[in-house]
């Protein structure tokens, strides 16, 4: 059926004319609306104030347009687009506002998250620097860095490993979520003390580098003794399989028992004290004789050595000191009946001998007086010679006054008898001794 066109000065093309006003209008907010939309999805609204800049990479990465550009982690741009120029990553940063970008200006790209989102972090550069013309170079950015750039630090068999444990652990995790998180809020707590160990181990004084160096020296040396230290962990492997047959039970009640035994051992272990205290001073006292003894053992090894012929001498001597030795024991036989007279009579000398130990000085002038009198052998006779000299003007002369007055001790004690006459001993008062 035709539609019929509106009769104009009608009410009908009044309202034709309201709806294609109405339309129009709706159009062209939804074209701006659009526009809007698009614009402010690129990071800016229109009309706003931006500033271009272009950064040349190394590497990008997964760096490409509408990743963020940060200064100091807060946002200020994005990156329009990512085009390869002369063999580089050109990137085109469009920043909010009025940026003045200087020739010493930095850009660097960041990891936003663990699934290897980007930003690019840009300063500007300092006042004192011209402004940037043209292309930031290469020289003034740091590519990106993936998590694959670390992972190629290990070898193709670690990889492996990696890629293994990863698998294993996802699929261990898988259908865990809810136990996971459990772990996670009740780890929550220990993660302050794993902060604290890891702020112990940041600490210079821990010298975490020394003791990483120090573990590294360790491997090095276990490396060789690696088949056995393998076969010593599968060993352990069957003593704790062993040790833990029936769910651990019998160890749980040997330790249960050994409760009762500790006192009684703390007991035994006190009453060692004292005799590995004793044991300890008499290792002590050892310890200079065992010294001497170390020092000696040359000399003694010498005399080992040296004595051999000698020793190989003493069975002949032996043999001839064998008569000998058998007579002397029938004297010693023959003596016996002798030894207890002679025990009875040093028990009955020791009496008068006791009174003559006093008197030795007085018999050992006598003896010696006696023997300057005595001449030498003559034919085997004794002789004694005394002379007669008649006192003459020069004998007497020498001699002090009152020498015949001197009092005589009738009885003097023992040794002293002979300073009766001078108290030196003199023969004559005021003599020599000699």
């Amino acid at each position: 059926m035709a539609r019929t066109k509106p009769v104009p000065g009608t009410h009908a093309a009044a309202e034709h004319r309201r709806t294609l006003i109405v339309g129009g209008v709706a159009v062209v907010v939804i074209a701006l609306i659009t526009v809007v939309a698009f614009t402010a999805n690129r990071g800016h609204l229109p009309g706003a104030p931006t500033t271009t800049v272009r950064v040349a990479f190394t590497d990008v990465g997964q760096t490409d347009a509408n990743s963020e550009v940060r200064t100091g982690g807060q946002r200020i741009g994005q990156v329009e687009s990512v085009a390869v120029e002369n063999g580089q990553a050109v990137a085109t940063l469009v920043l909010d506002g009025h940026v003045d970008v200087h020739a010493d200006a930095h850009a660097e790209i960041r990891d936003q998250s663990a699934l290897a989102q980007k930003y690019v972090e840009f300063s500007p550069g300092s006042a004192a620097a011209p402004p940037l013309q043209g292309v930031l170079p290469a020289a003034h950015t740091d590519p990106t860095h993936d998590l694959a750039d670390l992972l190629d630090v290990f070898d193709e068999p670690t990889r492996g490993a990696l890629r293994s444990t990863l698998r294993e652990v996802g699929g261990g995790l898988a259908g865990q979520g809810a136990a996971l998180g459990r772990f996670l809020g009740a780890a929550r707590g220990d993660l302050d003390d794993v902060g604290t160990i890891t702020g112990a181990l940041a600490d210079p004084d821990a010298d975490l580098p020394g003791m990483l160096n120090s573990g590294a020296s360790l491997a090095g040396h276990l490396a060789p003794t690696s088949d056995e230290l393998r076969s010593l962990l599968a060993q352990s492997r069957d003593t704790l399989a062993a040790v833990s047959t029936d769910g651990g039970r019998p160890l749980a009640q040997t330790v249960a028992e050994a409760a009762d035994t500790l006192p009684a051992l703390r007991t035994a272990s006190d009453s060692f004290y004292g005799p590995l205290g004793d044991t300890g001073n008499a290792m002590r006292t050892l310890g200079p004789g065992a010294a001497a003894l170390g020092r000696a053992t040359p000399d003694l090894h010498g005399v080992l050595r040296e004595a051999v012929p000698p020793l190989d001498e003493v069975p002949g001597v032996a043999d001839h000191a064998k008569p000998a030795l058998t007579d002397l024991t029938r004297t010693f036989a023959d003596l016996r009946p002798f030894v207890p007279r002679l025990d009875d009579g040093l028990r009955a000398a020791a009496p008068p001998l006791a009174v003559l130990s006093r008197h030795t000085c007085d018999i050992t002038l006598f003896t010696d007086t006696f023997s300057r009198l005595n001449t030498s052998h003559n034919g085997f006779r004794h002789q004694f010679r005394i002379f007669l000299s008649a006192p003459s003007s020069s004998s007497l002369s020498g001699l002090p006054a009152g020498f015949g007055d001197a009092p005589l001790d009738t009885y003097p004690a023992p040794c002293t008898a002979f300073r009766d006459r001078d108290p030196n001993g003199a023969l004559v008062p005021g003599g020599s001794t000699g």
